[in-house]
């Protein structure tokens, strides 16, 4: 549900959250109690900053600029 997002993503879904329960309390002049169905509203509306091409570009980037490391004696690159 939120694998593409970053932490500011998260950040800001967390706003979209609170401005939205204020807005709610606001107009009803009521506590509103925010619960998972609130944040499953709003995430709808949070578009996610990370694409899958993002995500395989990092990986590939990763195996390929990643240092060697020495096991056992041996020396290795990380693989995906």
């Amino acid at each position: 549900m939120t694998s593409r997002f970053t932490p500011s993503d998260t950040e800001y879904l967390f706003q979209q959250v609170a401005q939205f329960a204020f807005e709610e309390e606001y107009a009803s002049k009521h506590d509103y109690v925010v619960t998972t169905d609130t944040f499953l509203k709003m995430i709808e509306r949070v578009r996610p900053s990370l694409t899958e091409g993002m995500i395989a570009d990092f990986q590939e980037d990763s195996v390929a600029y990643a240092r060697e490391y020495e096991c056992n004696s041996q020396v290795r690159r990380p693989e995906l």
